[in-house]
């Protein structure tokens, strides 16, 4: 019996030690993460010592490394977090506080107010659906989509009006499956769609619809939140498509 519960007990502690050291490789070690928050708080400390930043957390920055990422945050700056890439050795590899100055992090703060929004106003639609994610559109130059929104153009902490972020640069794409993928069903359903932000005041600038029906398949294009209603919708939407067929 001794024996037996020797053998058990020492099963146990071999486990625990796989299951540790398992645990440590995939998801760090609390030791490491540590000492990589001390090293970029000394860091921002001494890079940027205008700011008064606190760490927000620290992960891996890919399972089985030695490299965390850690989140500063400012409390009195909404828009100013940023990540620090430190080492195993507690070297800074990269500093991503340019995200600040360009904009970026502002602009992912009104995308992040302007969705729940049309989430929201969406939750009243009859039939299945996802939506994008990503519901304003980044400039990224010339080319862009018109309705793109500038980074370099936003200020920072600025409390904008997130409807009217959303009236000139809010770009909606949602997916349909299992549904009829023709011009004529994917017009039905972007104004399906208007109608209920329409009716719950979320203003947008440009729709697409993309429906899959098995093999089939039907993308509508991005129209003007202003030309849905119109009579030849469903041709406009049909020529859309046959145009980006003809890309690919």
């Amino acid at each position: 019996m001794r024996r037996f519960l020797g053998t058990l007990i020492g099963a146990g502690l071999i486990l625990y030690g796989v299951g540790t050291l398992l645990s440590h490789t995939l998801f760090g070690d609390p030791r490491d993460e540590r000492r990589a928050i001390a090293a970029a708080e000394q860091y921002v400390a001494s890079t940027y010592p205008h700011i008064e930043l606190s760490p927000l957390g620290a992960g891996l920055q890919i399972w089985g490394s030695d490299t965390y990422v850690v989140t500063l945050v400012s409390q009195a700056s909404e828009d100013t977090q940023f990540d620090v890439v430190v080492n195993g050795d507690g070297a800074i590899i990269a500093d991503y506080y340019d995200q600040v100055l360009s904009g970026m992090v502002t602009f992912n703060r009104l995308n992040t107010e302007y969705r729940p929004l049309v989430e929201t106003a969406l939750r009243s639609l009859s039939f299945k659906h996802d939506l994008y994610e990503e519901v304003l559109t980044l400039y990224e130059g010339e080319g862009s989509a018109e309705e793109a929104l500038d980074p370099a153009t936003l200020i920072l902490d600025h409390p904008y009006d997130i409807k009217q972020i959303g009236r000139d640069h809010g770009s909606l794409v949602i997916w349909i499956e299992g549904e009829n993928a023709t011009a004529q069903h994917a017009s039905e359903r972007m104004r399906d769609v208007k109608r209920v932000l329409d009716e719950a005041d979320v203003p947008f600038r440009t729709l697409l619809i993309s429906i899959q029906d098995g093999n089939e398949s039907f993308y509508s294009g991005r129209v003007n939140a202003e030309d849905i209603d119109e009579e030849a919708l469903a041709e406009r939407l049909q020529r859309n498509h046959d145009e980006r067929m003809a890309f690919e």
